[in-house]
């Protein structure tokens, strides 16, 4: 007799990770492990860690001027594990939590959109930014 498994339901990795014994769970909200704290530099295990700049590549494909207009999905899947779908209303909620006026334009320019979620996202932001 064999076992067929599905993957039905999203399983929250940090709280698997923290139950399998792998660290405990950090008043921070993170999981903190023996060897490597919880991988702040305000964590005593981390602060002998040396400090590296992203590449130019990763800086530039995740600027919000280019979230908000044209995605170069392939260049940020690359670096970062999103759905395609989410990174523009994510992009839009970054833009109007930054307070920049200067992005006003692009967020208003996806007011309209198809994706009703879109849509609603930006008109919430463009109106946090007026």
């Amino acid at each position: 007799m064999g076992y067929e498994v599905k993957r039905e339901i999203m399983l929250p990795e940090r709280a698997a990770a923290i139950r399998a014994g792998l660290g405990v769970h950090g008043l921070n909200g993170l999981m903190i492990t023996p060897n490597y704290g919880s991988f702040q530099f305000a964590c005593p295990k981390n602060a002998g860690l040396k400090r590296e700049q992203p590449p130019a590549d990763m800086i530039d494909c995740m600027k919000l001027e280019k979230l908000l207009t044209n995605l170069e999905f392939d260049r940020i899947f690359k670096y970062f594990q999103l759905n395609e779908s989410s990174v523009k209303p994510l992009a839009v909620l970054a833009a109007a939590n930054t307070g920049r006026k200067d992005l006003l334009p692009l967020v208003e320019a996806l007011i309209g959109n198809e994706d009703k979620v879109l849509d609603k996202i930006a008109r919430w932001a463009a109106s946090r930014l007026r």
